[in-house]
């Protein structure tokens, strides 16, 4: 019997749905139901009761979960203890937010790539009101994206319930940017006033925080819908329209970095946020997701050194 259909029945059991359970552990659910029943006929005795609502341990199967969780523990003992690094290969899926893929994790996975080279790394971008919900339905290992104030809690209750790991990576405030050509561009920070004649780059899709909070303030005879944050940089760029985001990722962009665009606190509408990376536990592959973590919290640490550095410049 091999230790990971011990896991797989611990799985199933968990969240009382082979389905659900097939889509955590990154297996097809035929391959599942095919392992529990092996699991069944090796120790000749029923341990699940189907139904159409999902599935129960039987009296047995109770048992059978407790001793399972107990081997399992013993396993992760003895393997912290092996100074061998395991071999990771085949695909490893990140989600995570436009903004986050394009100015972030595309230069963390070629670092983690030199580490794990038959590690195959593929990022997936979508809009973060819509992050969660895409990471439940789809294979992806690892996610990284941001809530709003008033979200941790929803947030953090949907992730508690799926029994998924969370780790907080940094918190921003929403800046604006603009072409660097643009007079505004030469301030400290900007106030909701200097927007009114300012056009809006922002997602065609539902962008909410631009909606919400923001979209009020700018030049509404002029709005820029557009499907990726390359294309409002650009429109920024050129000097006919500004976008919202993240200072610390949008300061780390290409047009920021040969100074086309400038990001600007607005000082009276600092709308803060807090990015995190949420992972499913997995026995072999919670090293990969830490390992991802740790770089982006590095890459994070040198922007703000590099922002820090930059600021000084500027006032000096």
């Amino acid at each position: 019997m091999r230790i990971s259909v011990l896991e797989y029945y611990i799985k199933a059991i968990d969240y009382g749905s082979i389905n659900r359970a097939a889509r955590e552990l990154f297996i097809a659910q035929s391959s599942l139901s095919e392992a529990l029943s092996t699991l069944e006929k090796d120790l000749g005795c029923t341990l699940i009761k189907r139904s159409n609502k999902g599935i129960v341990p039987t009296k047995i199967g109770e048992e059978i979960y407790k001793d399972a969780q107990k081997i399992i523990q013993i396993m992760k003992k003895w393997e912290s203890f092996s100074s061998v690094e395991p071999e990771y290969n085949g695909d490893y899926h990140i989600l995570a937010t436009y903004a986050m893929c394009n100015c972030l994790l595309k230069e963390m996975v070629i670092e983690v790539k030199k580490i794990y080279p038959k590690l195959n790394l593929i990022l997936h971008e979508t809009r973060a009101e819509r992050l969660l919900s895409d990471f439940e339905k789809g294979s992806y290992h690892i996610a990284f994206c941001f809530f709003l104030p008033y979200e941790e809690k929803k947030t953090d209750d949907f992730i508690r319930r799926h029994r998924w790991k969370k780790q907080l990576l940094y918190n921003d405030y929403f800046h604006i940017a603009l072409s660097s050509k643009n007079k505004l561009a030469q301030k400290k920070y900007l106030e909701k006033k200097d927007l009114k004649n300012l056009a809006l780059a922002q997602y065609a899709e539902s962008d909410y925080v631009s909606r919400k909070y923001y979209q009020k303030y700018f030049n509404n005879q002029t709005i820029f819908l557009l499907n990726n944050k390359d294309n409002m940089l650009q429109i920024v760029a050129e000097d006919k329209a500004a976008t919202i985001g993240s200072g610390l990722l949008m300061k780390n962009n290409f047009y920021y970095k040969i100074n086309l665009i400038n990001v600007l606190p607005i000082k009276d509408k600092m709308l803060p946020l807090t990015y995190y990376a949420v992972y499913r536990p997995h026995r072999l592959y919670d090293k990969v997701a830490e390992l991802l973590i740790n770089e982006v919290k590095k890459e994070i640490d040198k922007l703000r050194s590099r922002d820090n550095k930059k600021t000084i410049q500027y006032t000096n």
